[in-house]
C-alpha cells in the first residue's frame, strides 16, 4: 500500500511540474494551497449533491495574507 501511495504522489508531483513548466505558472505555496482547498471544496459539494445530500456542507471562507 504504502509503495502505491508513494508512486502515485511521485505521478502527481510529475504532473505537477510539466503543468507548470508548459503553462509557466508562477505561485507560492500559499497560493497553492488556497487553490487546491478551493478546488477540493468544489469537488465535495459537487459529491454531496450527486449523493442527495441536498450540498450542505457548512461553508468557511478561506483567508488570504
Amino acid at each position: 500500500m504504502n509503495d502505491n501511495l508513494t508512486h502515485i504522489f511521485a505521478m502527481q508531483n510529475a504532473l505537477d511540474h510539466r503543468i507548470i513548466q508548459e503553462r509557466g505558472i508562477e505561485k507560492t505555496t500559499d497560493e497553492w494551497v488556497v487553490g487546491i482547498t478551493l478546488a477540493m471544496e468544489s469537488e465535495t459539494r459537487s459529491a454531496a449533491k450527486l449523493t442527495g445530500s441536498g450540498g450542505r456542507i457548512r461553508s468557511r471562507s478561506i483567508r488570504t495574507r
